[in-house]
């Protein structure tokens, strides 16, 4: 895609999709992590598999070491209801 980070962000190289295989990716990472094995190589090569770049894994596992989470976490949407309407008429 043009503009995204080191051409890998959502491109054609990506092997597996995106949510996949970070729920994959991220256990395996981890224990390479907790053992002292975890090298760049690997976060590289799962970069390139799931079409991200290598700082989107670091942070993916930042996130996991922080508070245990190996997915992503979906945003929720404001919804504007009746009951908001009318306290934002008064």
């Amino acid at each position: 895609m043009p503009g995204s980070q080191n051409g890998f962000e959502g491109g054609p190289s990506a092997v597996f999709p995106s949510r996949l295989g970070r729920a994959a990716a991220m256990p395996r990472l981890l224990d390479l992590d907790g053992r002292g094995e975890l090298t760049a190589a690997h976060v590289r090569l799962v970069a390139r598999a799931l079409g991200k770049s290598e700082r989107t894994v670091w942070r993916w596992l930042a996130a996991a070491r922080e508070d245990h989470r190996l997915a992503r976490v979906e945003a929720s949407h404001f919804t504007v209801t009746t009951e908001v309407r009318q306290l934002l008429a008064l």
